[in-house]
């Protein structure tokens, strides 16, 4: 057992780092604006000054069926990060139970006619998982990375649903 620890031991202090590489940017990217984060869609349909146009945008954001799946799968997504998140830390389970019985004095003459007795049972437990090589924080950053990908995919649902309304509103309206 000990030989298979000090075997063993040596792999928890000699982790291999991740490196990210570094990329070079062409200089006629690097002061180009970048929309970050919390940059709201442009609503750019709204140049054109056209309310029918609005209405049928709206209309399609409200009713398409894949922009409600891709919200859809934002929530999913959210709640299996916060699933993975928890395994962090420690679970406590707490439970009781109380339940009251009398025997029928038909059943058995022997046993006390009609007596009532009850039973209590209480419980309580916990355990945590120490994540001494990174899988439950791993986990639980993969599965944040998974969040971020339906956001963005959700993003895409909504820009192309946009521009696809907008092609074929101009395509009508230039026959």
């Amino acid at each position: 057992f000990l030989v298979c620890l000090l075997l063993l031991l040596p792999g928890c202090f000699f982790k291999k780092k991740h490196i990210v590489p570094q990329h070079v940017t062409t200089p006629r990217f690097l002061y180009q604006h970048t929309a970050n984060e919390h940059e709201v869609i442009v609503e750019w349909w709204k140049q054109f000054n056209e309310p029918v146009l609005n209405e049928l945008i709206h209309q399609a954001l409200e009713q398409n069926y894949d922009l409600q799946i891709a919200l859809e799968k934002i929530e999913r997504s959210r709640s299996l990060y916060q699933i993975a998140r928890s395994e962090l830390f420690p679970l406590v389970t707490i439970g009781g139970e109380i339940t009251r019985n009398r025997f029928s004095s038909k059943v058995n003459q022997l046993i006390a006619k009609g007596e009532k007795f009850s039973f209590f049972q209480f419980g309580f437990d916990t355990c945590w998982e120490l994540d001494f090589w990174g899988k439950i924080w791993h986990i639980k950053r993969a599965q944040y990375d998974l969040f971020e990908a339906e956001i963005e995919n959700m993003k895409h649902v909504y820009i192309m649903l946009i521009a696809e309304v907008a092609r074929v509103y101009i395509d009508l309206c230039a026959q």
